[in-house]
């Protein structure tokens, strides 16, 4: 069965990985692979998320500049905005997948507080533009799970 993909947030995700990149596939969005283990401090955070965005030799690893990054996406390169779906953004949105965060949370619980707060304002400003900004949490205790797709306009 596809996951619905249709709206921002953070969610759970799912046990079938490989499923849930389908899916992201099938819906148009860029799929963002994000390996927070082994980051025990801020600093290393931002540079794995910077890593895993690709974002320019520019990007501040601050939290200002993650937020701003992750609600201004014009740094995407172009031939990546043009594989995906296009609307007047020029593409469709971002499934992230983040894998050991609630480990890294262990070390530094409020910048992992203040980093999910990013992430879900990202989310929220995301989907009043109309594109999607979905990220997964793995593990994902304490997050909703993504629903299921009932519809098959993915």
């Amino acid at each position: 069965m596809a996951l619905n993909f249709h709206t921002s947030g953070i969610f759970a995700a799912p046990a079938d990985r490989v499923s849930a990149i389908q899916s992201a596939e099938r819906a148009g969005l860029r799929w963002v692979d994000f390996d927070a283990h082994g980051t025990q401090n801020k600093t290393a955070l931002l540079q794995a998320c910077a890593k895993a965005f690709a974002m320019p030799a520019t990007f501040g690893l601050n939290w200002d500049a993650l937020a701003d990054a992750l609600q201004d996406l014009s740094w995407l390169a172009d031939g990546e905005k043009s594989n995906l779906k296009s609307n007047s953004y020029g593409f469709s949105g971002i499934a992230v997948w983040i894998a050991g965060l609630a480990l890294w949370s262990d070390y530094d619980l409020a910048s992992a507080a203040t980093f999910n707060a990013i992430l879900q304002d990202s989310a929220e400003y995301w989907q009043r533009q109309g594109v999607r900004f979905i990220v997964l949490m793995s593990p994902g205790e304490g997050w909703p799970a993504l629903p299921d797709d009932q519809s098959d306009d993915l």
